[in-house]
């Protein structure tokens, strides 16, 4: 993601099989954090997941972004280990129907 010359933020889909991705490395930089930029990356890939006919999307997050995911309509399945001291769960949003 960019504005202007400036990249802000990244994220990648990583196809898993025909209908399911994982969702990952969702970062902005911390000076562009605050504007929504996060929701606005994330909205797009769920959209091109659409697009591609995928039915589930999964996401290992931080334990503490866990409402905001809820928000974007993920639900959570499990803890999913740490990664640096950071506590992770899994959460999957469910698309277009199998």
């Amino acid at each position: 993601m960019t504005q202007g010359d400036d990249l802000v933020g990244t994220a990648r889909l990583i196809l898993v099989s025909t209908t399911h991705v994982v969702l990952a490395r969702v970062s902005i930089m911390p000076e562009f954090r605050g504007q929504g930029l996060s929701t606005t990356l994330i909205t797009s890939l769920l959209n091109k997941a659409k697009e591609l006919n995928l039915n589930r999307i999964e996401i290992h997050a931080h334990k503490n972004l866990k409402h905001y995911y809820e928000s974007l309509d993920f639900s959570y399945i499990k803890d999913a280990g740490s990664v640096a001291e950071h506590p992770l769960i899994e959460m999957h949003l469910k698309l277009n129907p199998e």
